[in-house]
């Protein structure tokens, strides 16, 4: 008698707990290993590259060279660009893909990295052929504005990254107040309603 109560006890438990699994909320973890990078980034960049319409992921490091992560939910492959170097991202997220990636050449000119079968180093739009100071990018305090900043002496070109993910310009001034590190730029803002943005140090 002990034991036929101690098989049907047994059975419903094992039901029991079998419902439970059934019943059980839908949240499976799904892990994928993108891929095994040689360093520990500063940033992740969405990108494409390309243009393909199917974005990719780009680390970014000072002082080691970037590294392109394509095809990052199928087969990763890695490239290494070691003929550029990376400036200076602040940004951490941003609504835009970008199409291309403000990188720096050997004689430190500011290029716009492109993929078109192999690295392509575009010039950017307004912006004189020479070598520069400082370049970065940021993102404005109060409007949430993702921008590029250049500098070159006394000279500072601004521009704006679009919802498409391109780079335009967006205004130029000079800082006649100018220390070598003294100073950022905060946040873009046209506040003489002239049409240019105007920026706004700190």
């Amino acid at each position: 008698m002990k034991n036929r109560f101690a098989v049907f006890i047994g059975i419903f438990v094992a039901f029991y707990l079998f419902v439970l699994w059934l019943a059980r909320p839908p949240f499976r973890l799904h892990r994928k290993l993108l891929a095994k990078l040689p360093y520990a980034p500063q940033n992740l960049l969405i990108t494409d590259l390309d243009d393909d319409g199917h974005p990719e992921v780009m680390a970014v490091k000072e002082d080691e060279p970037l590294i392109w992560v394509r095809f990052p939910f199928d087969k990763p492959s890695l490239l290494r660009f070691e003929n550029c170097q990376s400036i200076r991202v602040w940004v951490l997220s941003y609504s835009s893909v970008l199409k291309a990636l403000p990188v720096l050449t050997a004689d430190k000119r500011l290029r716009l990295l492109r993929w078109k079968g192999k690295a392509s180093f575009e010039p950017l739009p307004a912006f004189p052929d020479v070598p520069i100071d400082r370049a970065l990018i940021d993102e404005g305090e109060g409007t949430g504005t993702v921008f590029l900043w250049v500098r070159r002496g006394k000279d500072v070109w601004v521009f704006t990254l679009t919802s498409q993910g391109h780079w335009q310009f967006a205004s130029r001034f000079t800082n006649r107040f100018q220390s070598v590190w003294g100073w950022d730029i905060a946040d873009l803002a046209d506040l003489d309603r002239n049409g240019k943005l105007d920026a706004l140090c700190k």
